[in-house]
């Protein structure tokens, strides 16, 4: 197997597991918390650490990665250690100088974030945000030694430390929850943080503690750093406007809105990886080559897309409430739980189907090296967004908050397939335009099927046999209007049987 397959398929497992144990530790918040008010304080508490980490650690990777190669490439291992340790320092001393920020204002932070919650669930998510605080310098730091790890071409370890993590994190949840109470669910992203942190270290060599803020290319990094973060912190801040709108309405609105999102988010996250990010090379090097090119394998990429994520949307659409009955609805988790958690992940299909192909279009520009469009894009939409959801939230509650925010990822769609229309003047009917009307035509025909099975039986092997004839009569009709080019399917029969055949 070639080296650089290898190591795709051991990044993707490693992604598949850290994904499961995510799960595991979602199933077991809805069992021993449910949709109560200690579960709100929390994914209140917990919206400002995330969206932190989100629009500190994401582009610090980013800007980071190149100039440690630049280093590796341009200087003896010594004075890369020195830049290494300049950095894990510097960024080590200005986290914890954010965390004692946050502790020392988290009442203030709190009735900012969510001004309606009463003063119960106000003191008890500003107390769980000063023990989340103390992650916020672990994972900075995590996202260092990532970084150290991806300049050195090691991909497999920084994405099978998170499975470790997130298993620490549930044995704690397990065992200290009866004692702890909701604090067992800061607690333990504390640990996880450490964990990580720990784990990666040993990339490490030499470490010398002194600080250097004059390095040139810390001045670097900070003017590649700074028009991303700032982006960031204007439309990574979704979390926030939704904590702020729902802390208005009932207790568990916003806990229904957090499950229904940590759902639709697990799957979004494993299609992203298997299908977009991979990819994002190819269409860098097919830039390269020619437009044409180009054109054609980013029109080939979205119609897989489309192909793939249909019948994932299908499924969820006809067996969410079924499958969360299943695993979801025990000991503090109800029946009216499983009810509104299914409503809330059926009203985030749009974000599944939109962000997918979001990142599919987003993913263009960056290859093409234009980072700028896709922010204003970004700041643009978030902001109609952000209305939408106030509409959202007045005329369904908080499913209308879901909704809006299908709405709004759809609508970047939209925006980023105008302007990449009018520069590539890549899509076309015949294209793109039939292909996606051939994969809506079999998602239509596997949900009928879908819903006339559901009608008559249910049950857990029920679900199971649903959710296969469901995948079954889309792929015949996929096949049978050519919905993606046969030799797609000749190619995987001939690999099948050339197997076998070994």
């Amino acid at each position: 197997m070639p080296g650089n397959l290898k190591r795709t398929l051991y990044v993707s497992l490693s992604e598949f597991l850290h994904i499961l144990a995510q799960f595991v530790n979602f199933v077991f918040w809805g069992a021993f918390f449910g949709a109560r008010a200690g579960m709100d304080a929390y994914l209140t508490s917990v919206a400002l650490p995330m969206v932190l980490g989100t629009v500190t650690v994401g582009p610090l990777i980013s800007s980071l990665v190149p100039l440690l190669v630049e280093a590796k490439e341009g200087g003896p291992p010594e004075a890369l250690a020195r830049f290494q340790s300049n950095l894990l320092n510097i960024f080590a001393a200005g986290s914890v100088v954010l965390a004692l920020l946050l502790m020392a204002t988290s009442e203030w932070l709190i009735a900012l974030i969510a001004p309606g919650l009463g003063p119960e669930r106000r003191h008890l998510a500003s107390s769980l945000l000063r023990i989340e605080a103390l992650s916020i310098p672990l994972s900075i730091a995590s996202g260092v030694l990532t970084s150290f790890h991806y300049a050195e071409e090691k991909y497999v370890w920084p994405t099978l430390v998170p499975v470790f993590s997130a298993s620490a994190s549930i044995a704690l949840l397990v065992s200290f929850h009866r004692s702890l109470g909701i604090h067992v669910l800061a607690w333990g992203m504390v640990l996880a943080a450490l964990v990580q942190v720990f784990l990666l270290l040993r990339i490490i060599r030499g470490h010398a503690w002194e600080m250097n803020w004059r390095d040139q290319r810390i001045k670097k990094l900070a003017r590649r750093m700074l028009p991303l973060t700032g982006g960031n912190i204007y439309y990574k801040s979704d979390s926030l406007v939704d904590r702020f709108i729902l802390s208005f309405l009932p207790v568990g609105s916003i806990s229904y809105l957090g499950y229904g999102q940590r759902v639709v988010a697990s799957l979004s996250q494993v299609l992203t990886r298997g299908l977009v990010t991979t990819r994002f090379t190819d269409l860098s090097i097919r830039n390269i080559r020619g437009r044409e090119e180009f054109n054609e394998g980013l029109r080939r990429l979205f119609s897989q897309v489309c192909f793939f994520v249909a019948p994932v949307a299908v499924l969820l659409a006809l067996f969410t409430r079924p499958l969360l009955h299943i695993i979801l609805e025990r000991g503090a988790f109800t029946a009216l739980d499983v009810e509104r958690t299914s409503a809330v992940v059926i009203a985030f299909l749009g974000l599944l189907v939109g962000g997918l192909l979001g990142s599919v279009l987003s993913g263009t520009f960056y290859a093409m090296g234009d980072t700028r469009t896709i922010a204003w894009i970004g700041v643009s939409v978030f902001t109609v967004g952000v209305a939408l959801k106030v509409v959202g939230v007045m005329a369904f509650s908080y499913v209308g908050v879901a909704l809006a925010t299908s709405l709004y990822f759809f609508l970047a769609v939209i925006v980023e397939m105008v302007v990449l229309q009018k520069r590539l003047r890549v899509f076309s009917w015949g294209k793109t335009g039939v292909p996606v009307a051939k994969v809506v035509f079999a998602s239509l025909g596997a949900f009928l099927a879908g819903l006339l099975w559901r009608k008559a039986f249910s049950g857990l092997w029920a679900l199971a046999a649903g959710g296969m004839i469901v995948l079954a009569v889309y792929a015949f009709l996929a096949l049978l209007t050519g919905a993606v080019d046969r030799s797609v399917w000749a190619g995987f029969a001939a690999r099948f049987w050339k197997r076998r055949q070994k």
